[in-house]
């Protein structure tokens, strides 16, 4: 379980611009990944220390309302897959320009 679990880390992704949509929501994916990657762009690597951080960081700009508009793409431009821990955790675990990349590469599967 454990090399599953950091497979995320070390391993390159590979998976399908489709599986960064929430639901039937395709039109609202990439332009809320180009506002977080925004965000992550102008935030102080120090906010990456821990997961409540980045929590914060995001939090006026993510919909309460639509958080699986938001959280299901970042989840999976970050991890490559459905089920992953949190984009949170993983951004805490990857890093701060490890989160750009992958945001980034997100964005380009999607133009």
């Amino acid at each position: 379980e454990i090399k599953e679990a950091l497979a995320i880390s070390f391993e390159p992704l590979s998976y399908e611009a489709d599986s960064l949509h929430f639901k039937d929501k395709k039109d609202s994916t990439k332009k809320n990944l180009e506002k977080i990657l925004a965000l992550i762009e102008l935030s102080d690597t120090e906010d990456f220390a821990n997961a409540d951080l980045i929590e914060k960081l995001l939090a006026n700009t993510v919909d309460s309302e639509a958080k699986g508009e938001w959280l299901w793409p970042l989840r999976v431009a970050l991890s490559g897959r459905k089920a992953s821990p949190g984009p949170y955790e993983i951004m805490s675990a990857i890093g701060k320009e490890e989160s750009i990349v992958r945001v980034r590469k997100a964005i380009e599967k999607l133009s």
